[in-house]
């Protein structure tokens, strides 16, 4: 029986072993390929606007990664909230509000709402079993993205603010929207870095990420921590909203494109902050070169086969380490 398990085990990682393989064959083959195809001069191009529009992905991420640890919650309703988050600033900035001065008042909002949603949801519902956050925050994304359209149509919005150019430097085009999005994403995850390692509250969200019952045996409110997780992790959303609404143009129904695209980034960094945007770099630059060889229209199809592709071959992220 033993010998008989061990067999099966070894055949187990041959064929896995096999097919990691000829993935990496016909990736690399594609590749290669492919840069025979594209012009020496449009190579720079599409890998700084990869590399660049990665920084919105790593903060979408690292929202969606924040309560996902803490309380170990997949938040469906995440991207249905970025794109709320993007409607403030839209409305904001009808209203005269340079998205630059508006994204402070869309954090600080998104973090209220978060600890409202926390305290009148998804506390309540975690106390009932752990499928029912689950099942709340599928139907909080259906009742935003219903409100959303009800109260603003579904027409698609988009802010333009000034400084929304592009500088030219040779052949190489830098959007300083994209450049912005990287700015903000490296300087939120630092903080946010020193936060949770260098703070006492960041000692009891990790503690409480480990195991929040020993946590509440050493004396912390883990009811508060909670609240905490959800205000830092909304107003990262508002965040990566706001900077949504300036880039991108949106319409209410477009809130699970970005929830991929999060579930993406979060499975790349495995936890680690800085693979936040090593990771939405990987998936930039995959959509940009796929968007060119098959479309702009495939570009949501490519993301979901890259999420398929790495669940299979690359559970880890970009961690080399055993868990």
């Amino acid at each position: 029986m033993q010998k008989s398990l061990e067999r099966l085990k070894t055949l187990k990682n041959i064929w896995k072993l096999s097919i990691t393989s000829l993935f990496v064959v016909f990736a690399g083959a594609a590749i290669c390929i492919s840069f025979s195809f594209i012009s020496p001069y449009l190579i720079p191009q599409m890998l700084l606007l990869g590399i660049l529009v990665g920084g919105l992905y790593a903060l979408i991420g690292a929202g969606l990664s924040l309560i996902f640890g803490v309380m170990k919650i997949i938040n469906v309703a995440h991207g249905a909230l970025v794109i709320l988050a993007a409607f403030f600033c839209y409305w904001m900035w009808i209203f005269g509000i340079d998205p630059s001065l508006s994204i402070l008042g869309v954090m600080v909002i998104m973090a209220i709402l978060g600890v409202v949603f926390q305290l009148t949801l998804y506390e309540k519902a975690m106390k009932i079993g752990i499928d029912q956050p689950l099942f709340v925050s599928f139907g909080l994304s259906i009742a935003l993205e219903t409100l959303m359209s009800l109260l603003w149509g579904a027409d698609i919005r988009g802010v333009n603010p000034p400084y929304g150019k592009t500088l030219q430097f040779g052949s190489v085009s830098v959007p300083i929207m994209l450049v912005i999005d990287m700015v903000f994403a490296i300087v939120t995850l630092v903080v946010l870095n020193i936060i949770l390692n260098k703070t006492l509250i960041g000692k009891a969200l990790r503690a409480c990420s480990q195991d929040w019952e020993a946590t509440s045996l050493m004396g912390v409110n883990v009811k508060t921590v909670h609240s905490i997780a959800f205000a830092f992790g909304f107003g990262i959303i508002g965040i990566s909203g706001s900077l949504l609404s300036a880039t991108y143009a949106f319409d209410p129904w477009s809130g699970s494109l970005y929830l991929i695209r999060g579930l993406i980034v979060t499975t790349l960094a495995d936890d680690k902050l800085l693979n936040f945007v090593f990771g939405g770099m990987v998936l930039g630059v995959a959509e940009i070169f796929g968007s060119y060889f098959f479309g702009g229209g495939y570009r949501n199809v490519i993301t979901a086969f890259l999420f398929i592709a790495i669940l299979i071959f690359r559970t880890r992220g970009l961690s080399w380490t055993r868990r």
